[in-house]
């Protein structure tokens, strides 16, 4: 392995049983007919498609030659994506709603399979059908994290692009590494760090790819939709209030959301600046150095969180990177460590009570707006817990930085694959 590169899997010619295949399929099809029965009641919680019809709204009026930055959904919800991504989302428009909601769950779902199994081909690229297995279980036992949770209950694209950044970044370094990559960011900007995170690792092929990926993606969307190309790069793109739907400011899970409910100068766009950068610096520092000590799937992670903590905006169907963390921290600690062991369950433990919590707001709720009213103290629960995952973040990058520092101090990887 070498120092800045992804690990090197040994190639197979297996193929996943078939007993798997069926497996993953069925369950897969299990969640899509729970919410598209949801969605197709006469009054559907409001936490179920919001983001969705978004996409389905967007989509058809790009085939309508219709900008998708002068429509919305019925809630009032606009499109904030770039064009390219409006493009992508177009197939939506082929079809009614509930159906292309099943689609889009259905390949959802499968796409969380297929992220876990390749974030664990990291630690353990030659237990092919064992992690197969694995992947599958972590998958259902992820369902009820709020992560997870919301992203299949409101229609997010962000598992998606989870499989997009991780199918790259797993892969061997070649001429095509960072296409992936790209396509992501051009879908939604929040990819981009991991452009940074190849810079900060020494594969600046590999970020030349991406970027030049990245800028064939707009120009793609200004070929498309020049006029809501040239709308978006003229002021949406930074237009974060189009981001801010009423109600949703205290379940933003970002420093700059935790930042708005403190007093004075502290919630101020200067202070959350002069705080997310360095964070932004130090976390791909670690990212990177955890990568250089062998440790790939670590610094993919800590790029993740720290993309989070330093983003303006990140919901708590963004932190769906912990599906694939929590995974593959269990797989690597379970013969070498029951404090991680325990860990790992604990995370998971809060994340599905969080999962819990959201979905009692949700049933008690009847809007978005009204969430924070359901019961005393609710809003103030939410933006406690909100601010907790924060402070993890910050935490682990912390936590993680000491490790390394005392890791230097022996020869090699901290670990190697099994």
């Amino acid at each position: 392995m070498t120092r800045t590169e992804a690990p090197e899997h040994p190639t197979t010619t297996n193929r996943l049983s078939a007993g798997i295949v069926v497996a993953a399929l069925a369950i897969a099809a299990a969640v899509t007919a729970v919410l598209v029965a949801a969605i197709a009641q006469p009054h559907p919680l409001w936490l179920i498609g919001p983001d969705f019809r978004v996409y389905h709204v967007a989509g058809s009026a790009v085939l309508h030659g219709i900008s998708p930055y002068d429509v919305a959904t019925v809630e009032g919800y606009p499109f904030t994506y770039p064009p390219f991504g409006a493009v992508v989302l177009s197939v939506l428009g082929l079809a009614g709603v509930p159906v292309a909601f099943a689609g889009w769950t259905f390949v959802n779902v499968l796409a969380l399979e297929a992220a876990i199994w390749l974030a664990l081909g990291l630690v353990a690229p030659r237990s092919r059908d064992r992690r197969a297995k694995v992947a599958l279980l972590a998958a259902v036992a992820a369902l009820p994290l709020a992560p997870v949770m919301l992203n299949f209950t409101v229609g997010q694209i962000n598992i998606l692009l989870l499989l997009l950044l991780v199918a790259d970044l797993t892969r061997r370094t070649g001429r095509f590494q960072g296409v992936a990559i790209g396509i992501a960011a051009g879908i939604k900007l929040l990819p981009l760090i991991f452009i940074a995170y190849l810079l900060f690792t020494r594969r600046v092929r590999a970020a030349a790819v991406a970027s030049a990926t990245f800028a064939a993606t707009v120009l793609v969307g200004f070929l498309v939709l020049p006029g809501p190309s040239a709308r978006w790069a003229g002021g949406l793109v930074v237009d974060i209030g189009r981001m801010m739907t009423p109600g949703a400011a205290p379940f933003n899970q970002s420093i700059r959301g935790v930042l708005a409910h403190l007093p004075g100068v502290l919630s101020t766009q200067w202070f959350w600046l002069a705080s997310a950068v360095p964070v932004g610096v130090a976390g791909l520092a670690v990212a990177a150095w955890a990568s250089r000590r062998g440790l790939e799937a670590v610094g993919i992670f800590t790029c993740a969180v720290t993309s989070l903590l330093v983003s303006p905006v990140s919901w708590p169907f963004h932190w769906v990177w912990a599906a694939p963390g929590l995974a593959v921290w269990l797989w690597w600690a379970w013969r070498r460590s029951a404090a991680h062991v325990a860990g790992a369950a604990l995370t998971w433990l809060v994340l599905a009570a969080s999962g819990v919590l959201t979905f009692v707001i949700a049933v008690g709720a009847p809007t978005q707006t009204s969430a924070g009213e359901v019961m005393a103290g609710t809003l103030t629960t939410v933006i406690v817990l909100n601010s907790l995952t924060v402070v993890a973040g910050i935490v682990f990058l912390a936590a993680l930085a000491v490790a390394l520092r005392r890791a230097e101090r022996r020869p090699g990887p901290l670990t190697s694959p099994s």
